[in-house]
This record gives structure tokens, sequence and C-alpha cells, in this order.
């Protein structure tokens, strides 16, 4: 009954080839991306020091003392000084004429509004720096709003003693390129390698004559389509153990923090490569060309819009909804901050992937003129 499966496990670990492609490449490709070329991930753009001009657009006592106290928290930093704008008018002309780079203004009750210039590169410095400071102008409002009796000064005054208010946190480990790739990598392995491999799987079979010779034998269809399925449980399983096991062992390579979440993450990984070898085996049925022709350009393309690689294309819209994003944040989000949140989710539509790709197959195997 399961001489298809048993005779497709044969011919794969009888084959140097694809044993070096699932046990080592994506291993080496983690060290060859995580050192090599770990050296070339330099910053794009350098940002020069730079004025930014400020207006408090209030004579609310609360809301000044608030913004002179945000203020004040950057005096020690180099690459910012901040200079008052004579009035809001003044500063939007200066911003049209060039002679500002960007401004800020801070509005009642406890409003931050950033102003930008031409300058795209500072621009972008100016609203990473103020996504921080608006959360914590913002808390200084509901710090002195639940304070008794009303305004606090202190609440204000305590802004200004000099204490950091942002702690690094590195969560015991101190990460790596490596640490990045080893995840990566395994998601490339899916779609560069499963998928193709699946969906070689009808075309192959009906180049060589084989697929005929396999749906006149005596078994039921469904039981070939279902033992082409199932062929890709040992590939994916030795597949992401090898190349975790491999990438911690002699790479150094870090993953989660402790064994529980390392087990969660191998399951997600593990089901995500299933999905992947499913799906591609359903659509093996319609493709009538040599399928790598037609998935190579296609995967390439969506592994580069999705922060496979660190150079990504980011494409807003596009590439936080592409699966190999949506599947390496899961994995981040697990290893780095110990959130089991998305993994579950991510494996959960696995499963259902799994489910709906294989009872799709099934369903379609028995139309003659479709798969032959």
């Amino acid at each position: 009954m399961f001489s298809i499966f048993k005779g497709a496990q044969i011919e794969l670990w009888r084959s140097k080839i694809g044993l070096f492609f699932i046990l080592l490449f994506p291993s080496l490709l983690v060290f060859i991306l995580g050192t090599m070329l770990a050296n070339l991930d330099n910053p794009d753009w350098t940002i020069e020091p730079f004025e930014l001009a400020y207006v408090i657009d209030s004579d609310d006592p609360a809301t000044v003392q608030a913004a002179e106290a945000v203020i004040v928290q950057f005096e020690d930093v180099e690459q910012v000084s901040f200079v008052e704008g004579a009035s809001l008018v003044a500063v939007e002309r200066q911003l049209q004429e060039g002679e500002l780079g960007a401004a800020v203004v801070f509005t009642e009750p406890f409003g931050i509004e950033i102003h930008e210039g031409a300058d795209a590169t500072q621009n972008r410095a100016v609203r990473s720096i103020f996504d921080g400071v608006a959360h914590l102008y913002g808390t200084v409002g509901v710090a002195m709003s639940e304070a008794s009796g009303g305004f606090d000064p202190n609440v204000i005054a305590n802004l200004a003693t000099g204490q950091p208010r942002i702690e690094e946190k590195t969560y015991g480990v101190s990460r790596t390129m490596i640490d990045y790739y080893a995840i990566t990598m395994i998601v490339m392995i899916f779609l560069m390698g499963n998928a193709i491999s699946s969906a070689s799987s009808f075309y192959n079979q009906r180049k060589d004559g084989t697929l005929r010779r396999i749906l006149a034998s005596p078994q039921s269809r469904v039981s070939v389509y279902l033992q082409m399925v199932l062929q890709s449980v040992p590939q994916n399983l030795v597949q992401v153990l090898a190349a975790m096991f491999i990438s911690v062992t002699f790479f150094g390579a870090r993953y989660a923090a402790t064994w529980q979440l390392n087990v969660l993450l191998f399951a997600m990984l593990f089901v995500v490569g299933l999905a992947v070898s499913s799906l591609f085996l359903l659509l093996g049925i319609f493709i009538r060309v040599n399928p790598m022709l037609v998935l190579m350009p296609l995967t390439w393309v969506l592994l580069f819009v999705s922060g496979s690689f660190s150079k990504e294309i980011f494409i807003p819209g596009v590439t936080t909804v592409s699966p190999p994003w949506l599947v390496q944040t899961a994995a981040f989000d697990l290893t780095l901050f110990g959130n089991v949140g998305p993994s579950v989710v991510v494996s959960l539509v696995s499963l259902a992937l799994i489910a709906a790709s294989t009872l799709a197959g099934c369903l379609l195997i028995n139309r003659k003129e479709l798969v032959i």
C-alpha cells in the first residue's frame, strides 16, 4: 500500500545531491551569510548633526513645562540640537524655503506634530525619534491628569533629572547575524527547495511516463496522492532538525531562550515546511512546464521583498503580508521575546493549508484529463 512512499524515500536518501541540499546546504548558507556578508550590513544613510526647530503652541503651563522637559532630554545628544522657533507661521515659512530641515510642534493637550522638510533621511530620523518621545509625552499627560489635586509640577520636574528613559534589554542573549540567517535560510529553503521539488513531482512523472503506470496500478488514486503528500514528511522533519542542530552546534547560532520555546519553533517550521510542500504539490497538478522555470524567479522576488535577506526591498502593503515575512516575524517574536502567539497562529494556519490542499488534491486526482 505504501510502495510509492517507500520508493520516494529510497530514491531521496540514496541521492548524494539530495542529501547535501537537505542536510548541509541550509546550514552552509547560515554560515556564509551570517559571517562573510555580515560586514556588508552597514547603514544605508548617514545622518549628519542637524538643528530641529520647535514651537510650543500652547499657553497651558502643564503643556509648556512638559514640552520643555522633553527638550532637556536632548541636551546631551550630539546628533540633534533644538532651536526655538519664533512662531508656527515662521517655522512653516522656513521649512518651505529650505532654511529648516524639520520642526516639531507641541500642542495642547500633550500632543506632538512633526513638520517635515526636504531631507528624506532627516525626516525618517525625526519620525523615529518622536515615535518614542510621543509615548513619553503622553504618559506625562496621564500622570498629571491622575495626580491628586490636578497639575503636579513634580511630575514634570522628574522628567529632567537626567535619568535614562530607555534601557537596553538583551533578554540574556547577544544576537548576531548568524541568528538572523539561522531562521531566514530555513524559510528560503522551503520556498526554493520544497516548493519546486513538490511542484515538480507530477511534471517529472508525466515526462518519464511513471504517472500513467502509477495511476493504472491497483492502488486508488486517493491513496497515490496521500502517499505523495506523506513523502515530504521525513524530508521536512530531517531538514529543519539538521539546520537547527548544525547552526547551533557548529556555527554558534542561538534560537529561543528555553528548550520549550525551541520545541515550539521547531514544530512551527516543520508544519510550515509541510504546508509549502502540500500546497505546491497541489499546484503541480496544473503546471505543464518545468516548475523551476516558473517558480524560481517568483520565489526569489518573494524572498527579496519579504526580509529574508538583510538588504531586502520593503514594499508597504506587500512585504508585511507576504508569507515568508509572516513566518519570519513569528519566529523572531518567539526567539527574541518569547512571544508564542504569532507562532501558534502560523502553525494553525499551516495545518489548515495542509488539510485544505490535501483534500483538494484528493478530489482533483480523480480527474484523468487534468492529471495525465
